[in-house]
């Protein structure tokens, strides 16, 4: 295993392995990761035969680290779950190991057995879901007060979208600066990896919801959405999230709409509330490797 400073050069490369790999999801997709070094530090590990990366940040001392699995590789999974293991469970500081959900089940969970796990919760939107009352009603409400739906990306409609819906929703997601962000969506728009939706109301944007997909996976991750406090009451949020939905599930996509540890912070839970309405609850496992110094820090507090 070996840490580099992921570079566009070598994407290509990166790419035909992720189209080989078991696992698929567009968060595992190397153009998105590259793409996310604008808004987040992370790790770049290749591996034998393949690749994963972290999510870096720090508390206080330590680095946290988390993963974001499944692990993309070519070569036999359980080994290069061993060899994963053994590299990070000694290593000075938290490594966590966060699953997306894919279209492949999690057979190789045994392998973590006898290691500590929580469970992170996610909600998959696919074919058995409808509408219920309240989504309908809202989705009426938002087409009865003339919302218009625009599906375009450019700086000036970002701008507008950062500071009328993103600036009033940090207190529930990490923050980003606004060229940063431009930046990251951006590059994916570019790479045909991105559906932006925006709401208008007297040619004002009042919500946005951004999809992260890509072909090889087929499927879509609801990867950041905001509104103004106008655009919530009139129902801007349910009618761009329906039209999303609509959309890729035309195409045979199912969406990700993301997860949260429950039951830590209610900002997260408050999100989670929302998110259920719209598709089933899935458990998937996070992880933590744990060695003599997390063992003792573990008992003040937990990370």
């Amino acid at each position: 295993m070996k840490e580099i400073v992921l570079s566009e050069d070598i994407l290509p490369n990166l790419y035909d392995i992720y189209k080989e790999s078991k696992f698929k999801h567009p968060l595992l997709n190397p153009y998105q990761i590259y793409a996310r070094q604008n808004i987040r530090k992370i790790k770049f590990l290749l591996l034998k035969e393949g690749y994963t990366y972290f999510n870096v940040r720090k508390n206080r001392y330590l680095k946290i680290l988390t993963a974001i699995f499944p692990l993309i590789t070519s070569r036999n999974y359980e080994d290069e779950i061993k060899d994963f293991i053994r590299n990070y469970k000694n290593y000075f500081g938290i490594t966590k190991i966060l699953h997306v959900y894919t279209r492949n089940e999690l057979d190789y969970i045994k392998l973590f057995n006898n290691i500590e796990k929580e469970n992170y919760s996610y909600v998959i939107n696919d074919d058995s879901w409808k509408p219920n009352r309240k989504i309908n009603y809202y989705v009426k409400l938002a087409e009865k007060e003339n919302i218009h739906i625009i599906n375009e990306f450019n700086f000036d409609i970002y701008k507008e979208y950062y500071e009328n819906c993103y600036l009033q929703t940090l207190e529930s997601k990490e923050s980003t600066k606004l060229q940063a962000g431009y930046k990251f969506f951006e590059y994916l728009a570019k790479k045909d990896m991105l559906r932006s939706v925006f709401g208008l109301l007297d040619n004002k944007i009042i919500s946005g919801v951004f999809i992260l997909y890509d072909e090889e996976s087929r499927i879509g991750y609801y990867i950041d959405a905001a509104s103004s406090q106008e655009g919530k009451k009139l129902g801007a949020n349910y009618l761009l999230l329906y039209n999303q939905i609509n959309y890729f599930r035309e195409k045979g996509y199912i969406l990700d709409l993301g997860g949260a540890p429950l039951g830590k912070l209610k900002k997260w839970d408050d999100i989670f509330l929302f998110k259920k309405k719209w598709g089933k609850v899935v458990d998937m496992p996070l992880i933590t490797l744990k060695n003599f110094l997390t063992v003792i820090l573990y008992k003040f507090r937990k990370f």
